[in-house]
């Protein structure tokens, strides 16, 4: 549990409590929602299992931990993909200056 008044804390939370509001806000309209909770409750639905993540290689929450559970491979994160091939890239030209 973190700390009143210090949300580095728990940065992640933070992260998603943010999204979640602007999400929200900006793409739901919540200011015109007549009952909230339930606006809520759905929308925490749709982020689990119809919203896919970037970082989870553009799964859902929910499919990415039944691929895991499941034992499965899961997508690796763009960012992770487009390091591994620049790696492989100053791999390849090491090698090559080598051979030369």
């Amino acid at each position: 549990m973190s700390r009143a008044g210090t949300p580095t804390d728990n940065g992640a939370m933070e992260a998603i409590n943010g999204w979640s509001k602007v999400e929200m806000f900006v793409d739901f309209d919540l200011s015109h929602c007549e009952d909230v909770p339930p606006f809520v409750e759905s929308y925490i639905e749709f982020f689990n299992e119809g919203r896919p993540s970037g970082a989870l290689g553009y799964l859902t929450p929910k499919a990415y931990r039944e691929l895991h559970e499941a034992g499965k491979e899961v997508p690796k994160k763009p960012s992770r993909i487009r390091y591994e091939k620049k790696q492989a890239k100053i791999e390849e030209s090491k090698t090559d200056e080598e051979a030369n």
